[in-house]
């Protein structure tokens, strides 16, 4: 649909092998916090005891960046992910805080846990196509955000799951990657987990 969900997706795979009494995807490609706010939150109810969510990149221009960092000079991609990365720690942690609390209002008695964005490049590794420049500052931008996803999730007193490890060693340009290279036929689907990257990372 609209918002390229999939039973690979790691929710999908968690409720199958969980079987809960009731189960709702309700995460969307592309959201921002002001979208899940808006749309995502209707799923939540008393009776939630478990929700999980990623959100964060794409309030910073995230597929929009990915594109020209593929498209343009070292230069620009460098400077528009600190300007993102400036943003970021700016403003960001006041969304997600806003956003958290509408979660925990919404959903009492659940178990919230956040997850965050893998590195998508292997430093150490051989790469065609981007320089080691865009590359480095493509996962500085990474970890920006997700030091600010940890410290926001502990703020909310939410649990924070940390996928970086996870895809060590699987990364873009890695024999064995969990992560969809660029694709400008389809620029949603770029840098989002393979179902392998789902099912033996994020699950």
């Amino acid at each position: 649909g609209d918002c390229d969900q999939s039973p690979n997706a790691y929710p999908g795979l968690w409720a199958t092998a969980n079987a809960p009494a009731s189960y709702t995807l309700a995460a969307c490609s592309g959201a921002t916090t002001a979208d899940v706010a808006a749309s995502q939150l209707s799923a939540l109810n008393s009776s939630t005891t478990l929700v999980s969510i990623t959100v964060g990149g794409n309030d910073e221009n995230f597929s929009g960046i990915v594109e020209d960092c593929n498209l343009y000079s070292d230069q620009t991609c460098v400077d528009e992910i600190q300007a993102a990365e400036d943003d970021a720690q700016a403003n960001l942690p006041g969304k997600l805080s806003s956003l958290y609390g509408q979660i925990a209002a919404d959903a009492p008695s659940a178990h919230v846990v956040v997850l965050d964005y893998p590195d998508f490049y292997d430093l150490n590794s051989d790469c065609v196509g981007l320089s080691q420049t865009k590359r480095t500052k493509i996962d500085e931008g990474i970890n920006v955000l997700d030091g600010i996803l940890s410290s926001s999730a502990s703020a909310a007193g939410f649990s924070f799951a940390d996928v970086r490890s996870a895809f060590s060693g699987h990364e873009i340009c890695d024999d064995n990657r969990w992560l969809h290279s660029i694709n400008f036929a389809d620029i949603s689907e770029s840098y989002h987990p393979t179902a392998d990257g789902h099912a033996d990372a994020y699950y």
